[in-house]
């Protein structure tokens, strides 16, 4: 799963290694069980700068590489 995060709402540099904010590996959909915990949840936290001229204006875009069962 790869998190991206970006000021702009229309967003297509998903090769951009700056905007990508997280990526977990071996993610499977469906899976009630993964993750640390061990309930199919999985968190991050960070800080992300943002410029004046945003706003506080931020978008996140998430995608799944790989469909998985």
């Amino acid at each position: 799963m790869y998190v991206f995060i970006s000021e702009k709402e229309y967003f297509k540099e998903f090769s951009s290694k700056t905007a990508l904010f997280w990526l977990e590996e071996e993610v499977q959909y469906g899976d009630w069980h993964g993750g640390p915990s061990g309930d199919g949840s999985f968190s991050m936290s960070g800080q992300v700068e943002i410029s004046e001229v945003s706003f506080a204006s931020l978008y996140s875009f998430i995608l799944q590489s790989r469909f998985t069962v």
